[in-house]
């Protein structure tokens, strides 16, 4: 079911309970000094305006920002929402929009689009979902929304070995954008281990630190003796790392003997 939501009215009710809950834990009662009222009330005007979840929390970053205070923050994203959000559909591709839909040029290594019975291929070109057309103002992500866990019919441009093209229809079960993103994540990680392997010639060991928190350092403890079991030299990969407080302890790893 679908819930209409008047996204002024729901934005500003949002801002005025947080700015009050705010003002009653601060620490310091006189709000270091401001004129706080004055400064709820500008920022307001801008929260009207907010029509998406990251406008929100941007105008209330710029809010608290007034404050000077470290550790302050609000988000909207929670548990007690989840039930009137509407997540879209992933399929594990990358595409570009072509004439007539979106051209599929990369798909993801066990990823919704490959596991399906009707897998898609590179070069197909989505011209529909769920039996329905798409149309040249369609954006790909808003027609999957909803239909995470919902086997789709998704319907593709595909030309055959003759190269002549024809329809064909799809059935896909798209997964949620955190498995989709994990997905990423194994693929790219998998993709520069070998890319390692191969340019050391089989020297060099690769290994990638995702952050530094204790789920991270325990995978990091459990593949360190098999990504170094036998090289001269160990790569150890921190790009885009999220950080945290695990760093000395991988530190003291690496440095013992």
């Amino acid at each position: 079911a679908t819930t209409p939501i008047q996204r002024r009215e729901w934005a500003l009710h949002r801002y005025d309970e947080a700015a009050r809950t705010f003002s009653e834990s601060f620490y310091d009662p006189t709000m270091k000094g401001l004129d706080w009222p004055a400064l709820v009330k500008k920022y307001r005007d801008m929260v009207a305006c907010a029509r998406t979840d990251n406008e929100f929390e941007w105008c209330m970053a710029r809010l608290m920002g007034e404050l000077n205070a470290s550790h302050t923050g609000v988000s909207v994203r929670g548990p007690e929402d989840e039930s009137t959000r509407r997540p879209a559909g992933r399929l594990g591709i990358r595409t570009r929009p072509v004439e007539g839909g979106f051209e599929i040029l990369a798909t993801l290594p066990e990823g919704p689009a490959l596991r399906s019975q009707t897998p898609l291929k590179v070069g197909d070109v989505i011209t529909g979902i769920a039996g329905q057309p798409l149309q040249p103002t369609d954006a790909l992500e808003a027609r999957m929304r909803g239909r995470v866990g919902e086997e789709t019919l998704i319907t593709v441009r595909r030309v055959d070995a003759e190269g002549q093209p024809k329809s064909v229809d799809c059935l896909i079960t798209p997964c949620a954008g955190m498995e989709e993103s994990d997905l990423n994540y194994k693929a790219a990680t998998t993709r520069a281990a070998r890319l390692v392997n191969d340019w050391s010639g089989g020297r060099l060991g690769y290994i990638h630190i995702q952050a530094m928190s204790q789920q991270s350092l325990d995978d990091f403890e459990r593949d360190l003796c098999a990504a170094a079991s036998g090289k001269d030299g160990l790569l150890v990969d921190v790009r885009n790392n999220g950080g945290g407080s695990t760093a000395d302890r991988v530190l003291a790893s690496l440095m013992a003997q």
